[in-house]
C-alpha cells in the first residue's frame, strides 16, 4: 500500500515559522511517525495531491475561496466550517434592551479577540480593541456597558454565567479529531480561564449536548470550550485552528495529542 498524504492548508499570509504555535504542528509529528506524510499547502494556487486535505485557515469567517478549493480533495476535514464568529452559536447574548438583571462579559466576535485576523493582516476596518482574551471586561448589569459595545458589530455581548468551585474559575476544552476526543476542566482565579491564567486541571466526560453542537458547527477537527451552569452545558467558544498552548502536564499533553491525532484514521480509508 502506497504511504498517505495528509494535505494541510492554511491561509496564504500564514508563516511557516509560526506552525509550531498550532496543535496541528504536533499531531503532524504523530502521523509522520507512524508513516504518514504530511504536506503544508499556503494559499490555494496549486493543488498537490493528497488523501485527505485539513483545512487549517486561522481566521473566524474562512473565505469561500479556500473551502471550495478544499472540497477538490477526496476527503476534506472542515471543508463545512465557514463561520465560528460567537455569534453564530452564542446563546447568552444580550442586547441593551434584554431583561436580563446580573452581570454580562463584553467579548470580540471574533475567535481569540480578532488576533488570527490581525497576524494575516484580515483586520483592516475591523474594531479589535482586546488585546487578547484576559481583557474582556465584566459589567455588574447591561445599563453599564458602555453604547459602543451594542451598537458595532464587531462586539458581542453576554450574560456571565461563569462556573465556580473552592472559590476558582471553571472552564471545560474538548478537542476533538474524527472519532477521538480529549477533554479537561481548567481553573484559573481570573474570569477568562486560559494558559496564562490556571492552576490546575482534571479530565472530565462532556455531556452529549457539546457534541451536537459540534455536528451542527460541522466541526471535524476543532476545540469547544464550555461551562456547566448547573446540570446544563454552554458553550463559550469555538475554534478550528487550536493553538499549542499548555493546559496539562506533559505526560498528559503527549497523550491526549497521541490520541487526537489518531482520529485522522476515520478520514482514511
Amino acid at each position: 500500500m502506497r504511504e498517505k498524504r495528509i494535505a494541510i492548508l492554511f491561509h496564504e499570509r500564514q508563516r511557516e515559522q509560526r506552525l509550531p504555535l498550532y496543535a496541528i504542528h504536533y499531531l503532524s509529528e504523530f502521523w509522520r511517525a507512524d508513516g504518514l506524510e504530511v504536506v503544508h499547502l499556503f494559499g490555494v494556487e496549486e493543488l498537490v495531491p493528497a488523501d485527505v486535505v485539513v483545512v487549517h485557515v486561522d481566521t473566524s469567517v474562512v473565505p469561500d475561496e479556500y473551502l471550495e478549493f478544499a472540497r477538490r480533495y477526496p476527503v476534506a476535514i472542515n471543508a463545512g466550517v465557514s463561520d465560528i464568529r460567537k455569534s453564530r452559536f452564542s446563546t447568552l447574548r444580550v442586547t441593551r434592551d434584554s431583561d436580563y438583571a446580573g452581570p454580562v462579559i463584553v467579548k470580540s466576535d471574533l475567535n481569540y479577540a480578532g488576533v488570527p485576523e490581525r497576524m494575516v493582516g484580515e483586520s483592516r476596518g475591523i474594531a479589535t480593541p482586546f488585546g487578547a482574551p484576559a481583557e474582556y471586561p465584566v459589567y455588574e448589569r447591561i445599563a453599564h456597558v458602555p453604547g459602543r459595545f451594542f451598537d458595532a458589530p464587531e462586539f458581542i455581548v453576554e450574560r456571565f454565567v461563569p462556573e465556580r468551585d473552592n472559590g476558582l474559575y471553571h472552564v471545560r476544552l474538548l478537542d476533538f479529531l474524527g472519532d477521538r476526543y480529549t477533554c479537561v476542566r481548567v481553573s484559573a482565579e481570573h474570569h477568562v480561564v486560559g494558559v496564562a491564567s490556571q492552576v490546575g486541571y482534571e479530565q472530565v466526560t462532556p455531556p452529549p449536548e457539546v457534541f451536537e453542537v459540534r455536528r451542527r458547527l460541522k466541526l471535524d477537527y476543532g476545540k469547544i470550550d464550555y461551562v456547566m451552569y448547573g446540570s446544563t452545558p454552554i458553550v463559550l467558544d469555538v475554534n478550528k485552528t487550536m493553538g499549542a498552548g499548555n493546559v496539562t502536564g506533559p505526560d498528559d499533553l503527549r497523550a491526549m495529542r497521541w490520541h487526537r491525532a489518531e482520529g485522522i484514521y476515520a478520514f482514511l480509508s
